[in-house]
């Protein structure tokens, strides 16, 4: 669902590029994170955990007042995970 949802043009990476210029277009707590949020969830799809760890820190240290701030440590815990499984 997640993959569907996000990349319905099938392309990850122009989704990612897009996820990142808005984010960045509009720095605040409601959408920034929520852009961000869906970069992450994109590296992790093209396999840059590494990537994806620093859009979710950044979420967490900038934007610890967003509703995505919430269960961030989450996102962080999987792609370590990811990472420590390669």
């Amino acid at each position: 669902m997640l993959r569907r949802c996000l990349y319905g043009t099938g392309d990850t990476q122009k989704a990612l590029d897009y996820y990142l210029k808005a984010a960045d277009k509009k720095d605040n707590d409601f959408t920034a994170p929520m852009f961000l949020l869906k970069a992450g969830w994109a590296y992790e799809i093209l396999g840059h955990y590494d990537k994806a760890i620093g859009v979710y820190e950044k979420i967490q240290k900038e934007h610890f007042k967003s509703f995505e701030a919430r269960d961030i440590e989450k996102y962080i815990a999987r792609a370590k995970g990811l990472i420590e499984s390669k």
